[in-house]
């Protein structure tokens, strides 16, 4: 986690989000500025800049949450 990333804040609940999941591998949460009603930011726990930078072994877990919320 960085000090001046704003997705590492709201996984450190500095800054507020309305999450509908928190678990071991990720954050999910409403997006403050969405592009549509429902928009949900899913974050992984380790902070990576772009996506391609996350690990390997943690790809498939994180994609798992992704396809649960795009369901909900």
């Amino acid at each position: 986690m960085t000090s001046t990333c704003i997705f590492c804040s709201v996984l450190r609940g500095v800054e507020p989000a309305h999450v509908v999941l928190d678990d071991d591998v990720c954050l999910a949460f409403l997006d403050k500025s969405p592009l549509f009603r429902g928009h949900v930011l899913v974050v992984p726990r380790a902070h990576v800049v772009t996506l391609p930078e996350l690990a390997p072994e943690a790809v498939g877990p994180f994609f798992t949450r992704v396809q649960t919320i795009a369901r909900a």
